[in-house]
C-alpha cells in the first residue's frame, strides 16, 4: 500500500507513542515516590503536599560524609548552619540570626527538642546520632497551626 510521505510519518508517531505509553507509565509508578508525614501529619506523596518540603534520606546522609546532625541542614536550600559561642551550632533559615532560631521547630519523631528556656534548639543535647536518623524533612514556611507558635 501505498502513502504520501506524511502520512508516512504520522502513522510512524503514532506507532511509536504507542508502543512508548507502557514505558513511560513504568518510569512514572507513583508507588515509588518518596513519601512526606510532617506537613500534614499525614503519610502522602511529595508531589502532593501543599507545602515546600526538603527531604534528606539516609542514602544522602550516608554520601555526605557529615558527623554532626546540624551539618546536614547545609544541604538544603536557603539554610545556613554556623557556631556560637566556638561549640554550639545555629541553624538558621534565610539569613536570620541566632535569636530568631526561636521561630524554628524541630522534632524528632514527631515531638519537639526546642527547649523554651534557652529559646532555641539545643543540637549538642540532642539524644541520637546521625547514624540513627532514617531522614530529615524540613518544611519552609508557616505551620504554627499544626506545630504550634515556634513553627
Amino acid at each position: 500500500m501505498y502513502l504520501p510521505a506524511l502520512s508516512r510519518n504520522v502513522a510512524f508517531c503514532a506507532a511509536t507513542l504507542l508502543l512508548c505509553s507502557p514505558l513511560e507509565a513504568s518510569l512514572w509508578n507513583t508507588d515509588e515516590l518518596p513519601v512526606v508525614l510532617t506537613p500534614a501529619r499525614l503519610k502522602q506523596n511529595r508531589s502532593e503536599v501543599p507545602a515546600s518540603v526538603s527531604v534528606i534520606d539516609r542514602d544522602m546522609i550516608v554520601a555526605s560524609g557529615l558527623k554532626d546532625i546540624p551539618e546536614l541542614f547545609r544541604l538544603i536550600p536557603g539554610t545556613s548552619v554556623g557556631a556560637r559561642d566556638g561549640w554550639n551550632y545555629v541553624v538558621s533559615y534565610h539569613g536570620t540570626n541566632y535569636r530568631d532560631s526561636r521561630r524554628m521547630q524541630v522534632l524528632i519523631d514527631g515531638r519537639s527538642v526546642y527547649q523554651a528556656g534557652l529559646g532555641t534548639v539545643d543540637w549538642n543535647d540532642i539524644p541520637i546520632t546521625i547514624q540513627d536518623i532514617e531522614r530529615i524533612e524540613v518544611v519552609r514556611g508557616p505551620s504554627s497551626a499544626s506545630y504550634g507558635a515556634n513553627a
